[in-house]
């Protein structure tokens, strides 16, 4: 049917990795069978310290095989990830976006958490860093 099925890893799911979402596509073998990149998704708070190498196992394990990508913030509370709109906490968006525009500049992007207050100040934000590409 030519129909692309995604996963989207997430720390607190079965696939919680890009190490096992890459045990899942290799274990499918399908071109149909896609992944779906929320970098912020990949962490947690025991984690945060490491979310330049998480990001880049996660670019460097599942790049050819992202077929969308989305983008929202997080700030840690209490021990706890509160996600936000993008440009709104301290995610630094600068790894996976430079991988796009490099690497799969037609890959659709998606921004979360967004809502009618927030919305625009997201996306004049990834205009400012990427706008040249993506306006």
């Amino acid at each position: 049917m030519q129909t692309t099925i995604a996963i989207e890893p997430v720390y607190t799911n079965i696939v919680s990795t890009p190490q096992r979402a890459r045990i899942v596509l290799d274990a499918i073998t399908s071109p149909c069978l896609k992944i779906i990149l929320d970098p912020v998704n990949l962490l947690h708070p025991d984690c945060i310290h490491q979310r330049e190498e998480i990001i880049s196992s996660a670019l460097e394990l599942l790049g050819p095989d992202i077929a969308a990508v989305h983008l929202k913030d997080y700030r840690c509370l209490h021990g706890k990830m509160i996600t936000l709109a993008s440009g709104l906490g301290d995610m630094d968006d600068h790894q996976v976006l430079s991988y796009i525009v490099d690497n799969m500049p037609n890959v659709p992007v998606t921004l979360e958490n967004t809502r009618p207050d927030n919305a625009q100040a997201a996306r004049e934000r990834i205009a400012a860093l990427y706008g040249k590409f993506w306006l």
